[in-house]
This record gives C-alpha cells, structure tokens and sequence, in this order.
C-alpha cells in the first residue's frame, strides 16, 4: 500500500463502515499523506521484526484473550 501510494499519490486509510474511508492525497493534504505514510511504514516494519522474532523463539505470542 505505502509503496503504490508513492506512484499515485492517494493514501486510503482502512474503511469506515458505509460512511466511506479516511483518504490522504500528496497533493491536496501533504502533511496528512507523509504522516500516514510514515505509520504504515512503521507499522510494517514492527510486524516483520516481531514476526521474525517469533520464528525465532524470541518473543512470545500475543495472548488470545
């Protein structure tokens, strides 16, 4: 999502129900875009870290409840 928003310039942020979704473009919003971008991409980069660490054996699971 973060790398094909760098082509087209739109940021969907998840859905919001039938009320439509949060959306970021470069142009019209570029402080909101680059944030947005930001947290995806540190978002992402935890998950592949923990994930690997899982794998590892040196983390453990979330819980389930």
């Amino acid at each position: 999502m973060d790398w094909r928003s760098l082509k087209t310039g739109w940021l969907p942020c998840g859905s919001n129900g039938l009320k439509g979704r949060l959306e970021f473009t470069r142009a019209g919003q570029p402080l909101g875009y680059w944030v947005m971008f930001a947290l995806y991409g540190i978002g992402g980069a935890w998950l592949v870290i923990y994930s690997l660490r899982l794998l590892a054996g040196h983390a453990e699971p979330l819980p389930l409840r």
